[in-house]
């Protein structure tokens, strides 16, 4: 595995790198870098530091963060006065991450699936647009380890990112200031954000292994890339509804959402 991990690094690049190659701009590199994964962060942690507050008895702001985390086995955010707005751009551009992971999916199908091209094909070429097809009764080429792995390895470290934001979630380390009536609408949300998020993640270990022997776990590498694919578009969902919340809020005057910097 190592050795595989290797030869991804090696094809993919660095992360700037996927994401200019692949049409995503420079706003969308800085998300991937921490601007969005950090804002979406603040969403979880702010809920659970407004309960945190009211088992206290303090039910006046949500400033005393570091505070409600020092009295949970987890460590507290530290502070440093450099809060910074989530705004909807940082939601937005969460979609361009998102889409890009759709993307790479369907690639590492499409690449499981190819058939044979005999002498009576035409040249046509059909784009798939989403995952599965129908594929019964087709003989497919064995599945080409390299392109598997330039596949993977162009989009894990967007989902590891993701995977890091539940991370530093967990373990208490982003002090964020929300506004109460925000944050009982957004916990709900964030737990499904953060379900979905282990669960690509979890489908990612899966389907890596497997390249290692893809001429014979093509249809493994098909199940697992709609299985990542399906988590994609869970989160999408979720950030849609995180985005409508953030924008009517926004409507109404409400107080902005604030977090501290990567």
């Amino acid at each position: 595995m190592d050795g595989l991990m290797m030869r991804t690094l090696k094809l993919a690049g660095t992360l700037s790198c996927l994401l200019m190659l692949s049409g995503l701009s420079t706003q969308a590199v800085l998300a991937a870098d921490g601007i969005v994964t950090e804002g979406l962060s603040a969403i979880k942690i702010a809920a659970d530091n407004k309960n945190a507050a009211k088992k206290s008895g303090d039910k006046s702001t949500g400033e005393k963060t570091a505070a409600a985390q020092a009295s949970s086995s987890q460590p507290a955010a530290k502070p440093d006065g450099k809060l910074t707005e989530l705004t909807l751009n940082d939601i937005q551009d969460t979609a361009l991450l998102l889409d890009f992971i759709q993307e790479q999916c369907i690639n590492v199908y499409e690449e499981a699936s190819r058939v044979p091209v005999s002498v009576n094909s035409t040249a046509d070429f059909k784009q798939i647009d989403k995952i599965p097809v129908p594929l019964t009764g087709k003989t497919f080429l064995p599945p080409r380890q390299e392109w598997l792995v330039f596949f993977v390895g162009t989009v894990e470290p967007v989902i590891r990112q993701f995977g890091q934001m539940v991370k530093d979630i967990d373990a208490g380390n982003k002090q964020v200031v929300i506004p109460e009536p925000i944050a009982k609408t957004i916990e709900p949300l964030f737990d499904e954000w953060e379900k979905d998020t282990k669960s690509l993640n979890a489908h990612l270990d899966e389907l890596v292994p497997l390249f290692d022997d893809a001429p014979k776990q093509a249809e493994k590498i098909r199940d697992l890339a709609v299985a990542c694919y399906d988590d994609a578009g869970r989160m999408e969902s979720v950030r849609r509804k995180i985005f409508v919340v953030l924008q009517k809020n926004a409507k109404q005057g409400g107080d902005k959402v604030l977090m501290s910097p990567e």
